[in-house]
């Protein structure tokens, strides 16, 4: 149960911490949306625009470079999202084991509370037939005297 809680206590620091590289790299992309929205507005409209200038190549393919890192960084979002999922899932796992272990221990002390009360009535009983046995000696004892 202890290591369990060990395991516990690690998928959720490593929870947390896949969080954090979720919430930087949504913000990466969030500031790479913005820029690709400057590029576009300075393009006057995106690619459409003839190339007839070094400028507006230039233009172009930066604009074009952001959008790379854009998807670049959607997919390692995702990647993100799927390892923070994978991690919750452990979570899940390993919660689910450690209550297992907690009601087996439970059953298991009920068990044996079971079994030390049916030997402690076992040990009553014979404890009442001896005390019987010896009463009828006494009394056996007691008439073979008086005779």
């Amino acid at each position: 149960a202890a290591e369990l809680k060990r395991q516990v206590a690690a998928a959720q620091q490593e929870e947390q911490a896949l969080l954090k590289e979720q919430a930087e790299v949504d913000g990466q992309l969030d500031a790479l949306r913005k820029k690709n929205e400057e590029l576009e507005a300075s393009m006057g409209g995106g690619p459409a625009v003839a190339a007839g200038t070094s400028g507006v190549d230039n233009g172009i393919l930066k604009l074009q470079q952001v959008r790379n890192e854009i998807a670049v960084e959607q997919s390692q979002g995702e990647l993100a999202e799927l390892e923070l999922e994978e991690v919750m899932l452990q979570v899940e796992e390993r919660k689910s084991q450690l209550a297992e272990a907690a009601e087996s221990t439970q059953l298991s002390e009920e068990l044996q509370v079971s079994w030390h009360k049916k030997a402690l009535w076992k040990v009553y009983e014979e404890h009442q037939i001896e005390l019987r046995r010896l009463r009828r000696r006494q009394a056996a004892l007691e008439r073979a005297q008086k005779t």
